[in-house]
Formats: C-alpha cells, sequence, structure tokens
C-alpha cells in the first residue's frame, strides 16, 4: 500500500486515545495518514485501506463466515 498522495496528520497518544472515532473516520474519509506519537517520537503509523482493500477483507471474511456456518457446531451446555 503506497502513502505518496496521502496527507499526514500528527496526532500526540493521549489526543488519539479521546478521539480515536473521529480521528480514524477522517482519515479514511480524507485518505489521510496518521502518525501517532509519544513525546514527539512517532510509534504508530495507521493508513487507511483502499475501497479495493476493504472490498477483498469483506468479500474474504463473508465467505469463511458462510463456510464456517457449515462445519462449526456450537457445544451443547452441559448440566452438571
Amino acid at each position: 500500500m503506497q502513502s505518496g498522495n496521502m496527507n499526514t496528520l500528527f496526532i500526540g497518544i493521549k489526543e488519539f486515545r479521546k478521539n480515536m472515532a473521529k480521528v480514524t473516520a477522517d482519515a479514511l474519509e480524507n485518505k489521510q495518514r496518521v502518525i501517532i506519537l509519544r513525546k514527539n517520537q512517532p510509534i504508530f503509523e495507521l493508513i487507511p485501506l483502499s475501497k479495493k482493500d476493504r472490498d477483498y477483507w469483506k468479500f474474504e471474511q463473508d465467505y469463511f463466515d458462510d463456510k464456517r456456518s457449515h462445519w462449526i457446531k456450537p457445544a451443547k451446555p452441559t448440566l452438571f
């Protein structure tokens, strides 16, 4: 995944924790990478998935959920 044409947001870890939902939603909408800092040192980089990658992960999840529903049976509770 390339981040060549993306804007970058630098954010402290405490602020990121407080506003995680908004920061990630904005980053996805604006195709913006997020660098999370602790004591002004980068510790994480978040890069939104492209639409194509999101569609692939959704397909894979749906495919395996469908396959698993046929062979995974819930455990029956045992009464003691």
